[in-house]
């Protein structure tokens, strides 16, 4: 007792189980079409995050360039007297805009007139 049509459907189970795959596996062949420009905006943000080494400061030496008053910041530092940065709330930084002081933060005298 031989049932053919349960035959069938194995044999068809089994090319469509090969089939398949070599399909879907001839799709990745395919080559994409890109625009040149395709990873230009990568690079750049490669190229803007690597460092100079030789880079050259021109006009205003860099922030701790100048011999003397890193001198006496040191110096300061040794004391105990160094100079606090300026500190700085929403009330108080001056920004460019409209001229209208509309906050109503309490956190300092605002610098805006």
């Amino acid at each position: 007792m031989f049932d053919q049509n349960a035959s069938n459907r194995r044999v068809r189970l089994a090319l469509a189980g090969v089939i398949a795959p070599a399909l879907v596996g001839l799709c990745g062949c395919a080559s994409p079409h890109l625009s040149p420009e395709f990873g230009n905006a990568y690079r750049q943000t490669i190229a803007a995050q690597t460092a100079n080494p030789d880079a050259v400061y021109q006009g205003t030496p860099a922030p701790g360039g100048d011999p003397s008053r890193v001198n006496l910041a040191q110096k300061r530092y040794r004391a105990g007297k160094v100079i606090p940065p300026i500190t700085t709330t929403a009330a108080t930084s001056v920004t460019g805009g409209t001229g209208n002081n509309t906050s109503s933060a309490a956190a300092g005298p605002s610098l805006i007139q």
